[in-house]
């Protein structure tokens, strides 16, 4: 399916097959995926003012070794000096998994 002014790219971020550009994006989303080696290229990649938005797991009782969920605070870390305008860890009412979740700008 094609959108008009869309633009999509299927490529597997963990070989880097899809490099983000620095200062060329004004909106990144990341949404119930963690790569922390994604998260310096993403802050690099967004325009002055530019806005990012994670949603990741956050561990929880029985999961505190996995790679794929963040630790209490841990999310909030990668974005320090920015302006957060949203921050949230806990159970999600869309999920029914505990997330943790940010909105920053980039100055």
């Amino acid at each position: 399916m094609t959108i008009p002014g869309v633009d999509t790219h299927a490529a597997d971020l963990e070989k880097h097959e899809f490099p983000i550009v620095e200062a060329s994006w004004d909106l990144i989303v990341v949404s119930l995926y963690l790569q922390r080696d994604l998260f310096e290229p993403i802050k690099r990649g967004l325009k002055p003012g530019g806005v990012v938005i994670v949603i990741v797991l956050l561990m929880e009782p029985g999961h505190e070794r996995s790679l794929f969920r963040v630790q209490p605070g841990e999310l909030a870390k990668y974005f320090d000096g920015w302006e957060i305008s949203h921050y949230y860890e806990g159970k999600s009412n869309d999920h029914h998994r505990a997330v943790a979740e940010i909105v920053a700008t980039k100055g």
